[in-house]
């Protein structure tokens, strides 16, 4: 697998733009094209007895399940409980929430009706 990365705007994060699965024979690789592209996906949390738990420390992470899928994408939660992940690879993905703590846990992520933690994320 290779994959095309791009540095996050004024952090030290590169994440993956574009990959493609690539088979090496016995002869050179000339040229490769690698398409960049993905899905954005926008989203809210909401926190039930937060206690100290501010949102904006948070984030909310997909991660490929498929096998040699490890590339989802990841967006910080804003104040107002919003988030942006810009850039989700296609494929099936599961959902993890940074942040939350020892005793914190998703109660429940839905895209529609479909239940995310259930069924995961298909793209």
């Amino acid at each position: 697998m290779i994959a095309a990365y791009q540095q996050s705007e004024g952090e030290d994060v590169y994440e993956v733009r574009g990959r493609q699965k690539i088979e090496v024979g016995g002869e050179n690789i000339d040229s490769l094209i690698i398409s960049l592209g993905g899905t954005s996906i926008q989203g809210r949390v909401t926190v039930v007895g937060a206690g100290t738990l501010t949102l904006d420390r948070l984030g909310v992470v997909l991660y490929g399940v498929d096998e040699h899928e490890q590339f989802g994408g990841r967006g910080r939660v804003k104040k107002d409980g919003t988030f942006e992940i810009p850039w989700v690879s296609d494929g099936n993905h599961a959902l993890y929430v940074q942040g939350l703590g020892d005793d914190g846990y998703v109660k429940s992520a839905r895209l529609g009706s479909d239940d995310i933690l259930e069924k995961g994320l298909q793209l």
